[in-house]
C-alpha cells in the first residue's frame, strides 16, 4: 500500500531563516532570554524534524541562548551547509533542472512513489527552497514506515536456520518482525523435524557443527553453504549427517578413515590366514550388520516407510514378480563386502554404483558406471510409496548415493569406507528413483 505522507503547500520561504538578534533584544527579569519558537515561519516548520537543528533550538531553550548564539550554532550545523549547497545547485542556470532531477529520483526512491509523483514533487521544492533538509525528511517520514528491512529478514532466518538469498527476502519485508519470526519458526520446523522444540537453531546446529570437525577435522560455521545442505538432508538427525560425511571424497583421507580401512583389511587377512574361505565370511558380516540395522531400529532411526510389525529386524518384502526377485537375489549375493571408493570387484570392495551395477550385470543388464549416469537410465517412479523391489534409490541430487530397494522402507546399499554392503533403512527421503526392469 502507498504511504500516505501529508501534502504541503508550494514553498514560500525563498532561504533557510537563521533568527538575527535586534538591539531591543531584552532578557526577562529572570535573566533568561527569549528564544520565541511561536514566531518560526510555517513554512520553516518543517526544518525542526532535522535532529541537528532540533538539538540547536532545544538547547538554546534549556540553557538559555541569546539570539546571537543561536545564529552562530545554527550556521555550524551540516543542516546549513546542506541548505545552502543545494540552493546554489538548484538554482544553476546550467545544471540546476538535472540536479532537481536527480533529487526527485533521490527522494522517490525514499517514499517508494514515482519521481513525478506530486508528494514527491512537494517534498523536493522544499528541500530546493531551503525549507527542509534531507535528515529532517527521513525523520517525518521514518514513523509511517511499515515492514520489515531485507537485512533483518536475512538475520531472521539464519537464526532459525533457513536459507535465504537477498531477493527472496524482498517478498518477506512487508511483514512484521513477529509474523516474519513466527512463519520462520515453522519452516525451520519442517526441515529440520527432528530439532527439539524450543531449542535454539544456533544451539542445535553446533551439535553438528563439532560433529563435522570431529569427521572431517574442519572447522564449519552454521552459514556455510555446504554445511546447511549436509543438515537439510540429515533431517536433524546425528546419525544421518555422520553417514553423509562420511560418503564424501574427503572423509577417506582422514585418518579416522584409513584407521577404519587397516582394521577391516586386517580382519580380512586373518580370516583368510586362518582358512575361512571369502564367501564364508562375507555371511557372518551379513548377519552381523542386519543384526547392527535392527539395533538402529530399535534405538528410533526409522526408515521412512515403516517395515512391518511382523518382522523381527530388518527384511527384504517377498517378492512375487520374477524379474525384482531375481535382482534381490543378485543383491543379498555381495552383502558383506567391504566398501571402496571407486570399487567394482568384490573380492577387493564396491562402491555404491559399482555394487550396482555389478548386480544388475548379473541379470544380463549393463548399466552405466556413476550414480549420475545410472539415474537417468530405466522409468521414473514417483515415490518411495510406489517404488518395488528392485528400483534404484538416489539421494543428494541423484548423484551423491544409490542402493538398490528391498521393500519395506529397507534398501541394498554399499555405504561409505569402513562399512560393508548391507541391508539398511531408508532414513531420507530419495531425491530420485528409477525403474529398469
Amino acid at each position: 500500500m502507498p504511504i500516505k505522507l501529508p501534502e504541503r503547500a508550494a514553498p514560500q520561504t525563498p532561504e533557510m531563516q537563521i533568527p538575527e538578534r535586534q538591539p531591543d533584544d531584552v532578557a526577562d527579569p529572570s535573566g533568561v532570554p527569549q528564544v520565541d519558537l511561536e514566531g518560526i515561519p510555517d513554512q520553516a516548520r518543517y526544518l525542526l524534524f532535522d535532529p541537528e537543528i532540533g538539538g540547536v533550538l532545544h538547547n538554546a531553550v534549556t540553557e538559555g541562548w541569546n539570539g546571537d548564539q543561536v545564529a552562530e550554532a545554527l550556521r555550524s550545523t551540516g543542516a546549513f551547509t546542506e541548505v545552502q549547497d543545494r540552493r546554489r545547485v538548484v538554482g544553476d542556470p546550467t545544471n540546476g533542472s538535472q540536479a532537481r532531477s536527480d533529487l526527485a529520483l533521490q527522494v522517490g526512491q525514499m517514499l517508494a512513489r514515482p519521481a513525478d509523483d506530486p508528494q514527491v514533487a512537494g517534498y523536493v521544492n522544499q528541500l530546493a527552497s531551503g525549507q527542509l533538509t534531507m535528515a529532517g525528511l527521513r525523520t517525518l517520514v521514518a514513523p509511517i514506515e511499515q515492514g520489515t528491512s531485507t537485512s533483518r529478514v536475512i538475520e531472521l532466518a539464519a537464526r532459525h536456520g533457513v536459507p535465504m538469498s537477498e531477493a527472496s527476502a524482498q517478498g518477506w519485508t512487508a511483514f512484521d518482525e513477529a509474523t516474519i519470526d513466527q512463519q520462520l519458526g515453522a519452516l525451520s520446523q519442517g526441515l529440520y523435524p527432528y530439532k527439539p522444540q524450543g531449542l535454539p537453531f544456533s544451539q542445535f546446529a553446533s551439535a553438528f557443527a563439532d560433529l563435522h570437525h570431529a569427521e572431517l577435522g574442519q572447522q564449519v560455521q552454521p552459514s556455510d553453504p555446504r554445511f546447511q545442505q549436509l543438515l537439510e538432508q540429515s533431517g536433524g538427525q546425528l546419525g544421518a549427517y555422520r553417514a553423509l560425511v562420511r560418503q564424501l571424497p574427503e572423509w577417506e583421507q582422514t585418518p579416522q578413515a584409513q584407521q577404519l580401512i587397516a582394521d577391516r583389511t586386517n580382519q580380512l587377512t586373518q580370516a583368510l590366514l586362518s582358512g575361512d574361505s571369502f564367501s564364508e565370511e562375507m555371511a557372518r558380516n551379513r548377519a552381523s550388520y542386519e543384526q547392527q540395522v535392527a539395533t538402529q531400529l530399535g534405538a528410533g532411526l526409522q526408515p521412512l516407510v515403516q517395515p512391518s510389525s511382523s518382522f523381527g529386524g530388518p527384511q527384504a518384502m517377498p517378492v512375487s514378480d520374477k524379474a525384482a526377485g531375481s535382482v534381490i537375489q543378485a543383491a543379498q549375493r555381495y552383502l558383506g563386502t567391504p566398501y571402496r571408493w571407486g570399487g567394482t570387484d568384490p573380492r577387493t570392495g564396491l562402491d555404491c554404483s559399482g555394487y550396482v551395477q555389478l548386480v544388475y550385470s548379473n541379470l544380463g543388464v549393463k548399466l552405466p558406471r556413476t550414480a549420475a549416469e545410472q539415474a537417468r537410465v530405466g522409468a521414473r517412479v514417483s515415490s518411495l510409496a510406489d517404488a518395488r523391489p528392485g528400483d534404484l534409490i538416489f539421494f543428494s541430487g541423484s548423484t551423491d548415493h544409490i542402493g538398490i530397494y528391498a521393500g519395506n522402507g529397507l534398501y541394498y546399499n554399499a555405504p561409505h569406507t569402513g562399512d560393508v554392503v548391507k541391508l539398511a533403512p531408508v532414513t531420507r527421503r530419495p531425491t530420485t528413483i528409477r525403474r529398469i526392469l
